[in-house]
């Protein structure tokens, strides 16, 4: 694991400096920031989520992934991605691939493939789920 990503995933994320940072989506920038983050391993390279308890069904998560390529299956929810930090390039399904900048969001359906791809800088993002939809 990377440097960057171990003191991601050591330090709980400041909700009260990423609102003044990311004035734009501070409104989704709330609740408290669970006690662990939550690791996905892919080979040598980590994506680091942390959870945000706004008492949700399925709260929303803040976190960050390294370069590389990522693949995931958004399950039983629809997913929602917003940048923060960084470029992404995102493809849903079959469908083609889509490059995002700050703020910029990809949303998924119910069971989506989900392919993630950080070229350079590490990616930080916010990803909201919902049962029905955005």
């Amino acid at each position: 694991m990377d440097k960057e990503t171990q003191e991601f995933m050591e330090n709980k994320p400041d909700l009260v400096a990423l609102r003044e940072e990311h004035k734009q989506v501070a409104h989704l920038l709330t609740g408290e920031v669970a006690q662990e983050p939550t690791p996905y391993h892919f080979g040598d390279r980590t994506v680091v989520s942390w959870e945000l308890l706004q008492g949700e069904d399925k709260n929303p998560t803040l976190g960050r992934i390294p370069p590389g390529t990522f693949e995931f299956n958004t399950g039983v929810y629809t997913e929602r991605i917003t940048v923060l930090e960084g470029v992404l390039a995102a493809r849903v399904d079959d469908k083609r691939m889509e490059f995002l900048g700050l703020y910029e969001q990809i949303s998924t359906e119910i069971g989506s493939n989900l392919v993630l791809s950080v070229r350079r800088n590490p990616l930080l993002y916010l990803c909201e789920y919902s049962a029905e939809g955005f």
